[in-house]
């Protein structure tokens, strides 16, 4: 069986921005007693859980190297897997400095690719940093992908990424979008965040009163990746996580998949659905809109779903195999434990169409 992880991270604490949960010193005391400095913040609740727990995922491999992680990474699957590896340039969010310029991130994994190693490497298109389509020059034979990553302060239609989709159309590149509202990796400038705002094409999700987190959220509503997937009908989108799993236990529990396959009418605002059934329509109304279950389908009850999903003739050929790796290991198994979960779970052959076939088609050539 061919396999392609479609949503991996291999970058190390040194791609992490200083200020990311919040004090420069005490990230680095953090970075030099990870174990009990995190168990006493967490105790303490001195800073925030939610950041605290992924600036952990990013240090959990304490002194690891890009290379040594894709290296554990590779060891829990079988020889001739592709992972499609999403660098993270977190230079524009507004966290402080970050000690590993995105260029150099950049070089390490492209030599890291040009050593053999089975990886597909997708550039971090991010408006914030005035650099952004001419470093994308720079590489665009050397990648393999576009990521975006809206929580940073943007939405996917900023006019610096719509010229960067044109590359996309150009080089045939397809887009890989965070696709999820509240989380710890978001833009830190407020005001910079409320300006954004003003130039959303759909209603807000959120009050301009909401906290900072729940205001960047707006940006990676998967509403706004549909616009300019019909702007751009020769490239692919994926919108990654299909929501998140807060996003998905609502959809499950309201039973928004009647609504979905059409057994029941109801038509609604944004906020009526959840994120996952946004993402899903899409994915029935758009032939280049993809979706992945990376870090969302963790657990056996969420996976028993997917199979469900699958069973649709249609959404089954639009849902991609992808862990992202390493932030999964915050909620799951070890990566080989899971996957092989999965494929008990789901059955080889729907294995095979979102790890083999879909990913074929998502690329737009033989994996």
């Amino acid at each position: 069986m061919k396999i392609v992880n479609s949503h991996v991270h291999i970058f190390d604490e040194h791609c992490v921005a200083e200020k990311y949960i919040g004090s420069k010193i005490l990230q680095k005391i953090v970075n030099t007693y990870p174990g009990p400095i995190i168990k006493t913040l967490n105790f303490l609740s001195i800073t925030d859980k939610k950041k605290l727990a992924k600036y952990a995922a990013f240090i959990k491999n304490e002194n690891k190297t890009m290379l040594q992680n894709l290296k554990e990474l590779k060891s829990h699957y079988p020889f001739g897997t592709k992972f499609s590896v999403l660098t993270i340039n977190m230079e524009g969010m507004g966290a402080g400095k970050v000690p590993k310029s995105y260029r150099q991130q950049l070089r390490e994994v492209v030599g890291i690719k040009q050593a053999s190693e089975p990886i597909l490497i997708f550039y971090h298109a991010i408006p914030e940093v005035e650099y952004c389509n001419t470093l994308l020059e720079e590489y665009i034979k050397k990648i393999q992908g576009i990521k975006i990553y809206p929580l940073m302060g943007h939405f996917p239609y900023h006019n610096t990424l719509m010229e960067t989709y044109e590359y996309c159309k150009s080089y045939n590149l397809p887009v890989i979008s965070h696709c999820a509202p509240i989380n710890p990796t978001h833009q830190r400038d407020k005001k910079y965040v409320l300006q954004s705002l003003k130039t959303s094409r759909f209603p807000l999700i959120t009050e301009l009163n909401a906290p900072l987190d729940e205001l960047c959220s707006n940006f990676s509503h998967p509403t706004h990746l549909a616009y300019v997937a019909k702007k751009f009908p020769t490239v692919n989108f994926c919108a990654a996580h299909m929501g998140g799993d807060v996003e998905l236990e609502k959809f499950i529990e309201r039973k928004e998949i009647d609504y979905l396959i059409g057994k029941k009418k109801k038509e609604g605002k944004i906020n009526d659905f959840s994120w996952t059934y946004w993402v899903l329509k899409y994915c029935l109304l758009l032939p280049n809109f993809y979706t992945d279950i990376s870090y969302t389908f963790y657990s056996d009850k969420y996976q028993k779903f997917l199979k469900l999903l699958l069973m649709h003739p249609e959404l089954k050929k639009k849902i991609l195999f992808g862990t992202d790796y390493y932030m999964n290991k915050i909620e799951t198994l070890e990566e080989d434990t899971y996957y092989r979960n999965l494929i008990y779970t789901i059955g080889k052959e729907h294995f095979n169409q979102i790890a083999s076939i879909n990913q074929e088609h998502f690329y737009k050539y033989k994996i």
